[in-house]
């Protein structure tokens, strides 16, 4: 997460912020590991919200295609789900 890095990324917080927007449109598989082998963050657990909060279609449709993608994976499973959102753990490589 962003929140609290400010502090301890200094003068890299910026561009932090921009990756983790990139992050935000990714829609597919592909798209989230080539973020991930760009930026060197790895990850274990993806967090997808159902909606986007701001009521941009797109966006909308981004993240519920990465859900998809995400639960129809054999590299992902569903470790909790709400109404608001779905938590993913990585199973395999």
């Amino acid at each position: 997460t962003l929140q609290g890095s400010e502090w301890t990324l200094g003068p890299d917080f910026f561009p932090r912020y921009g990756d983790l927007v990139d992050l935000q449109h990714c829609h597919d598989l592909d798209c989230l590991q080539s973020w991930s082998d760009r930026t060197g963050l790895p990850h274990d657990h993806v967090l997808v919200n159902k909606k986007s909060g701001g009521g941009d279609l797109r966006s909308e449709r981004a993240l519920a295609s990465l859900a998809e993608a995400l639960r129809t994976s054999n590299r992902y499973e569903i470790i909790y789900e709400t109404d608001h959102s779905v938590l993913y753990m990585q199973v395999g490589d």
